[in-house]
């Protein structure tokens, strides 16, 4: 049995250990997921899984994580895969530029998309690893508006976010959620419908 195929205590187990923190309880070491050989394998089909209904065109992923994740969903979908980047990173040609609303840090994080990376009407799908205030999203998702495609949804591994921060996001799925109250992990509550809406 794959990890993929596994059941939802074994798989947030397994994420949990790897999300392991380093020095307290807020300082998860997010990078472990990257680590796992089996979560490499396994996390393509769990996150792109649950939109294999909706007729993605394209997925796209933030700097930084995103780059990671997004072209492993994208493999698995059969897609291609868009990179949003942040502001000042080599990019040939025009650049579409969208400013992000304070993060979890309070910065304000731009990002760019290449003008001609996506084309008028697609369907996009957005992966990253962690969300806590969707505003890095969002800024992303307006990106996608501006060339003329449209955000179908967003899967991401870890939310620690109230369901307004989903707000903008389109369908949003996430495998774990992190309770700064309990200080710890359980599945998260944020799942995509059987049947895509349209």
């Amino acid at each position: 049995m794959s990890i993929a195929s596994g059941t939802a205590l074994q798989i947030t187990r397994l994420l949990s250990d790897a999300l392991c923190p380093v020095n307290t309880a807020d300082d998860h070491d997010v990078w472990g997921i990257y680590r796992s050989p089996d979560l490499l394998r396994a996390l393509p089909e769990i996150l792109g899984h649950p939109f294999r209904g909706y007729d993605i065109d394209v997925v796209i992923g933030g700097e930084a994580r995103g780059l990671l994740l997004g072209p492993l969903v994208a493999g698995y979908l059969g897609t291609g895969f868009v990179p949003a980047r942040k502001e000042h990173r080599y990019q040939p040609g025009d650049l579409y530029v969208c400013r992000s609303q304070p993060d979890w840090e309070g910065k304000r994080v731009s990002f760019s998309l290449q003008r001609h990376a996506l084309v008028k009407g697609q369907r996009v799908l957005m992966v990253d690893d962690w969300y806590t205030t969707g505003n890095q999203g969002r800024a992303i998702a307006e990106l996608v508006s501006l060339a003329g495609s449209r955000l179908v949804g967003t899967s991401v591994i870890v939310e620690e976010c109230l369901p307004e921060a989903t707000l903008g996001l389109g369908e949003f799925s996430a495998l774990l959620h992190w309770s700064e109250v309990q200080r710890e992990f359980s599945g998260s509550a944020f799942k995509v419908e059987d049947s895509p809406k349209r």
